[in-house]
């Protein structure tokens, strides 16, 4: 018993990293929620934005998703 609560301790990370959410970069949340986090960030670049993304989500060709939001931006 001891062994598996260490073992949870010592791959907390590894665990979190577990329970993202994995989007598709063309569906329209994807898209919303770069948007979002790309305005939130103040038009910064495409590094901030996968760094903000990466926390919660896991977007399948994440850089491209980011770069065509950027592209699209009217700012």
């Amino acid at each position: 018993m001891w062994w598996k609560l260490s073992q949870e301790s010592y791959f907390q990370e590894d665990l979190k990293s577990l329970r993202k959410v994995i989007l598709d970069p063309r569906d329209r949340y994807s898209q919303l929620l770069i948007s979002h986090l790309h305005e939130q960030a103040a038009h910064q670049g495409v590094e901030s934005v996968l760094n903000e993304v990466r926390v919660n989500h896991w977007i399948i060709n994440a850089r491209a998703a980011v770069k065509k939001a950027f592209h699209n931006c009217q700012k």
